[in-house]
């Protein structure tokens, strides 16, 4: 049987096309376009480091800091971050991969402890439409796109 249209996910493993499949925690991802990229509503910090495993779209639904606990993010999948109205405190880096696409849209805050940045390997990029940033949030020589007016 073949689904179309938007499907709110609560729990679960479902099928997204081919063998790719993903499991779905209660509560942990809280919908699912299955037209197109996942998209994933964070409402605590640990399903951020999935979205940015799986790609498609990260938005957020409260405050997300990532303590000191958390790991370093690595960004494995070309991932979309919507603030959206909230803001997130990074606790370590965030390094997008070779040939991966991060983008940062709508508007909150994105800060870091000190001596925590975002950085960008070889073909990698991140694009900021939206968002306040922190000063020096941004390695030196990390590909930015900066499209905020």
């Amino acid at each position: 049987h073949t689904m179309t249209g938007t499907a709110t996910v609560r729990g679960g493993t479902f099928e997204v096309t081919g063998d790719t499949s993903y499991a779905i925690l209660a509560g942990e991802f809280a919908e699912t376009n299955i037209e197109g990229e996942p998209v994933y509503i964070i409402h605590k910090a640990c399903n951020l480091f999935s979205a940015v495993g799986y790609g498609g779209k990260a938005v957020l639904s409260e405050d997300v800091v990532l303590t000191e606990d958390s790991y370093a993010i690595d960004v494995y999948a070309n991932v979309t971050i919507d603030l959206n109205g909230h803001n997130m405190t990074l606790s370590d880096s965030v390094t997008v991969l070779e040939g991966v696409t991060l983008t940062i849209e709508g508007e909150g805050e994105v800060s870091a402890n000190e001596d925590c940045v975002f950085m960008t390997e070889v073909g990698a990029q991140i694009v900021v439409n939206g968002g306040t940033f922190a000063d020096n949030i941004f390695q030196d020589g990390c590909n930015v796109a900066d499209n905020r007016e």
